[in-house]
C-alpha cells in the first residue's frame, strides 16, 4: 500500500504549486511539470520493498 507524503489539499502555503516544487525536489525524482489556470491538485506517495521504493506523483 502506498503512504501519501504530500498532497495538495492538506497545505496551508500560500501557494500550493510552490509546496509542490518544494516536495519533489526533496524525493530525488526527476520530473518535469508545468501549471495552468484550471486549479492544481499534488499528491506525492511511496511504499518500501526492502531496498526499493516504489514512487507514484499524481
Amino acid at each position: 500500500m502506498l503512504r501519501t507524503v504530500f498532497d495538495s489539499r492538506s497545505v496551508r502555503a500560500p501557494e500550493p504549486a510552490e509546496a509542490w516544487r518544494n516536495a519533489t525536489a526533496g524525493a530525488l525524482v526527476r520530473n518535469e511539470f508545468s501549471f495552468d489556470d484550471s486549479g492544481f491538485h499534488a499528491a506525492l506517495r511511496t511504499a518500501a520493498f526492502g531496498s526499493a521504493q516504489v514512487t507514484a506523483l499524481t
